[in-house]
């Protein structure tokens, strides 16, 4: 019988810790699940406007709707990781890993990605417009109908990258590998 009050007081306390996340109209999510629907291990803080996520890895986790605006994330590890309709407007995300990464009209508006790794991600109908993309890894990225205006993308990797209608006026692309870009439509 102790054995068991034992196994219950672990699962209670170990989902007890699980994190949450605040949507951009106010309503917590929680606890953050991945992208299979299971509960997702991730302990850290919670995520909301302005928190300090640096280093975190919520790889493969579900952040539909998140309101992350202003949060310094800076190298967090989001591969896998499906970010619909999300706000991450002044957002620190430089060196961050988005590999693999589903961003579908999220708004990343004055965001700070520089040096992150985003190899195969799949950005759709995204805006970017304003954000520092430079020292970046795109390499097979897909940026199907996004805003990319006036952002600065300096000694950038965008091999293979398919920009099917992507914005890019006023971006400054020196030194930027445009290799092997595609400019398709989904």
């Amino acid at each position: 019988m102790r054995f068991l009050t034992f196994i219950c007081c672990l699962m209670a306390t170990s989902v007890g810790h699980a994190a949450w996340y605040q949507k951009t109209d106010g309503v917590i999510v929680d606890p953050i699940l991945d992208t299979a629907g299971a509960i997702l291990s991730y302990t850290g803080p919670n995520l909301q406007p302005g928190a300090m996520l640096d280093g975190e890895d919520l790889s493969s986790a579900d952040l539909v709707d998140a309101d992350l605006e202003g949060s310094a994330m800076s190298n967090i590890n989001l591969s896998g990781t499906k970010m619909w309709r999300s706000d991450f407007r002044q957002a620190n995300l430089t060196n961050g890993d988005l590999s693999g990464a589903f961003l579908f009209r999220s708004d990343l508006r004055g965001a700070d990605m520089s040096g992150a790794v985003l190899p195969s991600a799949d950005f759709q109908e995204v805006n970017l417009e304003g954000a520092t993309l430079n020292s970046s890894n795109f390499q097979d990225v897909k940026l199907w109908y996004s805003n990319m205006r006036d952002t600065h993308i300096r000694n950038s990797d965008f091999s293979g990258a398919k920009l099917g209608n992507a914005d890019l006026l006023g971006s400054d692309l020196t030194d930027t590998n445009l290799a092997s870009l595609h400019f398709e439509y989904p």
